[in-house]
């Protein structure tokens, strides 16, 4: 099956600390798979960002191609995959996984496109 002749299903994209709830409302849509893997790889490479916007090293050269400090964030997951994870390498840090899940609409869906 080729991208133009996906399914399309109802899809909810989230993120949220393994074993707590989403911190924000679930994003629903109508769309293919492929799009809800592209709306989990975006959302999960903007939060590494700001990561490494606040990412503290005092190793001028660090960086996600040359990962010389032991805190650097990194992603676990691949462009395409429905869950990936932003990990942090701190000890007590559980990271965020985001999400995509194929499901019934639902009343919430309903009033965002109200």
């Amino acid at each position: 099956m080729t991208q133009t002749e996906e399914k399309v299903g109802h899809w909810h994209i989230g993120s949220n600390v393994p074993g707590y709830l989403p911190e924000s409302d679930v994003f629903c849509f109508d769309g293919t798979e492929f799009q809800a893997a592209n709306y989990v790889w975006e959302d999960a490479n903007d939060a590494l960002e700001n990561e490494f916007e606040v990412h503290e090293c005092d190793d001028p050269d660090c960086s996600p191609e040359n990962p010389t400090c032991k805190d650097i964030p990194y992603l676990v997951g691949n462009e395409g995959d429905l869950e990936i994870s932003l990990e942090n390498r701190h000890p007590n840090d559980l990271g965020v996984v985001f999400w995509a899940m194929e499901t019934e609409r639902t009343e919430d869906c309903e009033k965002e496109t109200e």
